[in-house]
């Protein structure tokens, strides 16, 4: 299938005169699915920056575990944002059909 079609951001193009005829007979950038896949780029994109804000959070919050004494409810911070990622991961992994 993809030897004939491509998805060029929340469109397919054909790229072979029977990806032109697959394109046309299932309708494939019906303004439905159109609007479906371009929701579907939008919360990978919203995730993507999350897992990143995550990320930059924990390693400050590994950083301070250093001073002495580590700052009160350090631990429990790190283990609700190691748990916000894991819950991030997931629903990427969701999204990308893994």
């Amino acid at each position: 299938m993809f030897t004939h079609l491509r998805f060029a951001g929340d469109r397919v193009e054909a790229k072979t005169k029977a990806g032109e005829v697959a394109h046309e007979v299932f309708d494939l950038d019906d303004p439905e699915v159109v609007e479906y896949r371009r929701l579907i780029i939008d919360s990978l994109d919203l995730y993507e920056g999350k897992r990143k804000s995550i990320i930059a959070a924990l390693e400050e919050l590994e950083r301070m575990k250093v001073e002495v004494p580590p700052p009160a409810g350090l631990d429990k911070a790190i283990a609700t944002l190691a748990a916000d990622l894991a819950r991030t991961d997931q629903h990427l992994a969701r999204l990308e059909g893994r």
